[in-house]
């Protein structure tokens, strides 16, 4: 005969387990930054500790906040920072709070110090970064500041920088890569968003999408020359905006004139190969262009060689569309197809501005517009294609 088998202590199992994984427990949150993994929106997974929601309320800060390789998160807009009353001296890196590593900042309101060069948000040489959810209000420099580094992410933000200085932006990208800005709003006094550098190093493959851009004085977004292969989709841009590096394009956009009239204006190219397409353009050009380039005040640029594509696009000007001067014949194209133009001026489409040959694009294609006109370089001389197929 079996001896039969004997009770199960389950109980007991569960209290030895229970206290298994609360030694665990507790070595984990000893040593967090080796063990806990966390995510984010767009999938990433990456090591650090996470640190308790922040309750709203107001707290006022007179030191710098470092988040480095950890996750500082707020409750929304209703858990304030406060950093109006510090001194700028006090915060070596020049901003308010400092992203290292792969930290992330979200659901949070900074308030920043408007003098010193200081931004709200700094992220760091950072590499896989998130900032999301985070709402910024003054700061000298810059509301976020992506200072070099990789695989940042800026999403969800609402940034208000109005503060008049040197530098002045919304958001600032510069020296970094592989950077990804969306779904934002931002204002600033000089760029809503700038794409570009600091020191020696320049940004490459920085995206920028659905968001909205506007400024106090200068463009709402720019690309520094320099830069390359960045740009801007879908995003609205309510003063204009100016492009250069290399690469640079500008898709899907509605783009208000700027003050100084160019919706579009390139500044800085350092090649030719830029693409504005599929955009809407309005608004008063003042006699030049709602896209204009003058090779000759281009000082900071040196293209020579590539193609500049204007495809697609919805252009209403006061005047004129296009005001585009190469005054160079060292291998730049232009290519002009595909858009519904719109103007009170006769020349609709001028890209020479001269009658000499060293004033000329190498090879200009114009084609399948709708009402376009084209000014050859000679006053006297408008031929117009008002059908398909013009070229």
């Amino acid at each position: 005969m079996k001896k039969p088998r004997p009770a199960i202590d389950w109980v007991g199992r569960l209290v030895a387990a229970s206290s298994h994984i609360g030694a665990l427990a507790s070595s984990i949150v000893r040593t967090c930054s080796a063990y806990t993994l966390r995510g984010s929106t767009d999938g990433r997974l990456s090591t650090g500790c996470s640190m308790a929601r922040i309750a709203p309320g107001t707290t006022a800060k007179t030191a710098p906040v470092v988040v480095e390789n950890d996750i500082l998160e707020g409750s929304g807009p209703a858990t304030i920072y406060d950093f109006s009353a510090a001194d700028p001296a006090d915060f070596p890196d020049g901003a308010c709070v400092v992203l290292k590593g792969d930290a992330v900042l979200k659901d949070i309101k900074i308030i920043g110090i408007d003098s010193g060069t200081t931004a709200c948000v700094m992220a760091l040489t950072c590499n896989s970064a998130l900032i999301s959810g985070v709402e910024t209000h003054g700061g000298d420099h810059s509301g976020i500041y992506v200072k070099g580094g990789s695989n940042v992410v800026v999403e969800n933000c609402n940034v208000d920088q109005d503060v008049s200085s040197s530098y002045a932006y919304g958001i600032a990208v510069a020296g970094a890569t592989d950077v990804r800005v969306t779904n934002c709003k931002a204002k600033g006094y000089r760029h809503g968003c700038t794409v570009g550098y600091y020191s020696t190093n320049y940004s490459t493959r920085v995206q920028v999408s659905d968001s909205v851009f506007e400024s106090t004085t200068l463009k709402s977004a720019d690309i520094h020359g320099g830069s390359t292969d960045c740009g801007y989709d879908g995003c609205i841009m309510r003063n204009g905006i100016s492009l250069g590096g290399t690469g640079s394009y500008v898709r899907n956009c509605d783009i208000a004139a700027s003050a100084e009239g160019p919706a579009i204006k390139f500044v800085n190219l350092n090649g030719y190969d830029v693409a504005v397409q599929d955009n809407v353009l309005h608004g008063d050009d003042l006699g030049k262009g709602l896209i204009e380039w003058d090779r000759a005040n281009d000082v900071g640029g040196d293209p020579t060689i590539g193609t500049m594509r204007i495809t697609g696009n919805y252009i209403n000007a006061a005047d004129r569309p296009f005001f585009l001067r190469s005054r160079t014949n060292v291998g730049a194209d232009l290519y002009i197809a595909d858009n519904r133009m719109q103007g009170t001026g006769s020349c609709y489409v001028r890209y020479t501005g001269g009658t000499g040959d060293e004033n000329k694009f190498d090879h200009v294609v114009i084609k399948n517009n709708f009402n376009a006109t084209l000014d050859s370089g000679n006053s006297s001389y408008c031929a117009t294609y008002t059908t398909s197929g013009n070229e």
